[in-house]
């Protein structure tokens, strides 16, 4: 789900976008499974996007963010000791 335009863009007539982007990201063998077509969580489109800076993903209402976030400081504070 686009969440938030980080960029400009325009739909030209032939349906294709253009995007004025200062930084183009990379594929990695994270994206690389949406890329092909075979994530379920991620299409190519998404990737695309996210690549080109067209939009941010919102994940702090994910319940694993929310876990880690109360878990963090209690670890590392074991982990200084």
């Amino acid at each position: 789900m686009i969440t938030k335009i980080t960029h400009p863009f325009v739909i030209n007539d032939d349906n294709s976008i253009s995007v004025d982007c200062p930084k183009i990201g990379k594929i990695t063998g994270t994206t690389l499974s949406a890329v092909l077509g075979n994530n379920p969580w991620q299409t190519p489109f998404s990737v695309a996007c996210r690549l080109l800076g067209i939009y941010e993903d919102d994940i702090s209402d994910n319940a694993h963010i929310k876990a880690g976030v109360v878990l963090e400081p209690i670890i590392m504070g074991y982990l200084d000791n």
